[in-house]
């Protein structure tokens, strides 16, 4: 994470809780995230904000994207302002600033889990379950499907990871057969 993108969080962040408090910085966080997700899979999107050419639209669009979403005072200014700076590229880095500096505030965890294949409500509420329990924290789940991953998933949430892959299963058993089996 680059320091610009810190320095943009955190003022982002202060200025949240300055504003509407502890409340505040979950609407900036969700805001940030969900302009995020629309930044990421709308293309005409980021080459409007990328092209120096169309700077005059810009403020136009990006209000208007902005109030579609319900976006917070905090984090309207927080876009724009990156967007004139033409510093769009660090959306990403501020967004995870963001959304960890509210995880924190809100004494809660965040799971990031690759799976091989989709999972239902009910087994992404039995994992939620059995994270609570081992850290004794509220836990969000962010579920992202890899089918490149054989079977199974990897969990990661801080600086641990759970890896429970097919992948990793074949890895132990090679390094307890003490064989190069491939």
């Amino acid at each position: 994470m680059s320091a610009v993108a810190k320095r943009y969080a955190r003022a982002a962040v202060a200025a949240a809780l300055d504003m509407e408090g502890a409340a505040g910085v979950e609407k900036l966080a969700h805001s940030v995230s969900t302009f995020r997700a629309l930044y990421d899979k709308t293309s005409e999107l980021r080459d409007l904000l990328a092209n120096p050419a169309l700077k005059a639209d810009r403020d136009t669009v990006l209000g208007t994207v902005l109030d579609k979403i319900g976006a917070s005072k905090t984090a309207v200014k927080l876009i724009q302002l990156l967007s004139g700076r033409d510093r769009i590229e660090v959306l990403r880095d501020v967004a995870d600033e963001i959304e960890s500096e509210a995880d924190q505030r809100a004494g809660r965890l965040r799971a990031r889990v690759i799976s091989s294949i989709a999972l239902d409500e009910a087994k992404v509420t039995r994992l939620k379950a059995a994270l609570h329990k081992r850290f004794q924290r509220d836990i969000v789940v962010d579920v992202k499907v890899d089918p490149e991953l054989l079977g199974g998933l990897v969990c990661k949430v801080g600086d641990l990871t759970l890896d429970s892959s097919l992948k990793r299963q074949i890895e132990l058993l090679r390094d307890q057969l003490g064989t190069n089996v491939s």
